[in-house]
């Protein structure tokens, strides 16, 4: 799909409906935005790569089986290559700024945090993204409080990485890595964090796993910037160039 436009329909969007892609697909950018619904899946040696101009926007969670998600399947992997933040936007089906009213409702509806799932990559898939916004993801406010985050890397083989983003009024977490997974940021801002399922809620969270963080903003995270736990092994983070944040524990980093 590419360049393509719609009004007047019932939902104005290009909808992934619990479908799937093989080998290498690229979403170029349309005036209508890409629309999850339920689980869109990169499948095993398949890549989706994601070019600028593009608007994604997640079906809410108000439905069974209907939030939206990319799941990012072993052996697969997601990219971007975008120089800003706003370059590539993953946002709810509720937010009329970009891409439209999508569900044609009007102002009967506005975004919030946990609107949609975000970005699952499982343990074998990678993720190498630049130059993007996720916003209100993180998950079901039902579901229990650790299976959430915008982006949540479960046990990578690969270290993934993100740079030149924004996370914006995520669910639980901005971002968490668990089960031995590993992930660098740099120049990215994690703000409005400020709501979730349990009360140790954090923009980023790693879990047995290890998180390298540099160049970043904390803004407006009400709980914690930087929360990290083991159960077995140990979790790690380390954050250059990234002013105070707070962190659970209080003496996470040097």
């Amino acid at each position: 799909f590419s360049g393509n436009s719609g009004s007047g329909n019932g939902l104005n969007a290009i909808l992934l409906s619990n479908s799937f892609t093989f080998g290498a697909t690229t979403f170029s950018p349309n005036a209508l935005p890409y629309y999850a619904e339920g689980s869109f899946d990169v499948s095993a040696s398949s890549t989706l790569a994601i070019a600028d101009g593009v608007v994604i926007k997640g079906h809410d969670n108000s439905g069974a089986g209907l939030g939206g998600r990319i799941v990012v399947k072993p052996g697969a992997s997601i990219t971007s290559s975008g120089a800003s933040a706003e370059s590539i936007i993953f946002t709810s089906e509720n937010d009329d700024a970009v891409g439209g009213d999508t569900a044609g409702d009007g102002a009967a509806t506005t975004p919030a945090a946990g609107d949609w799932y975000g970005i699952v990559v499982e343990n074998g898939g990678f993720l190498n993204m630049s130059g993007f916004t996720m916003k209100y993801a993180g998950g079901s406010p039902q579901q229990s409080g650790d299976d959430k985050g915008g982006i949540k890397i479960i046990g990578d083989v690969a270290a993934s990485a993100i740079s030149n983003a924004l996370f914006d009024s995520n669910y639980q977490y901005g971002v968490q890595v668990k089960s031995d997974g590993a992930l660098t940021v740099s120049n990215t801002t994690f703000q409005n964090h400020t709501n979730g399922k349990t009360t140790d809620y954090a923009a980023v969270f790693a879990f047995n796993s290890f998180i390298a963080l540099s160049d970043i903003i904390f803004s407006n995270n009400t709980n914690v910037d930087i929360r990290a736990f083991a159960t077995t092994g140990t979790s790690s983070v380390s954050c250059v160039n990234c002013g105070t944040p707070t962190t659970d524990p209080p003496d996470l980093l040097p």
